[in-house]
């Protein structure tokens, strides 16, 4: 069963998700056909690497079933949502907050040697990614993406701690995704 995102909870992590996977960047990362970027095939491939809250992988998913997923980018929030209403006797609410985008690929094998080139590698592709998302953010019906801003430094994650026999090399960086509907 697959449910659908609705209400003012978990549609801000849809609408992300649907501006993310409209960039042209994000679609060509996770390696949509080059015929169908920029087209709803496009946009719906590059969803399917776009996760709310969860990846949802399991103890039982081997290698390739975990490394199929990568490149993705997982949304959360980091500090909730919030709604506040903008004037005594109004109807009109404000709703924001900062969004969590981690952005993980399993490493080439051209950065396996370097960790520094695997995760400029990764900044490169995350930096072209937003750079789309900043080009889209609040026309049509797209969030409305106020700021953004990258915390930490792209990193490689130990081997050990993301699978039990260490094949899935790993790098992840996370950004920071500020919005509102007014």
């Amino acid at each position: 069963m697959t449910v659908e995102a609705s209400g003012i909870i978990s549609k801000p992590l849809d609408n992300l998700r649907t501006l993310l996977a409209s960039g042209e960047a994000m679609q060509e990362w996770v390696g949509v056909d080059a015929e169908d970027v920029g087209t709803p095939t496009g946009v719906a491939e590059a969803k399917e690497h776009i996760y709310l809250w969860t990846v949802g992988e399991s103890e039982d998913d081997n290698y390739a079933t975990r490394a199929a997923r990568r490149p993705l980018v997982r949304l959360d929030y980091t500090e909730g949502i919030a709604g506040e209403k903008m004037a005594e006797g109004s109807t009109y609410w404000q709703h924001d907050g900062p969004i969590q985008a981690i952005f993980e690929k399993v490493v080439p094998a051209a950065c396996q040697g370097s960790t520094a080139d695997a995760c400029l590698d990764l900044a490169n592709d995350a930096g072209a990614i937003i750079e789309g998302m900043m080009e889209l953010a609040g026309s049509d019906d797209y969030l409305n993406a106020t700021g953004w801003q990258m915390p930490t430094a792209p990193a490689r994650m130990d081997p050990k701690l993301v699978s039990e026999d260490g094949e899935l090399d790993l790098v992840q960086t996370e950004i920071l995704i500020n919005w509102g509907d007014g």
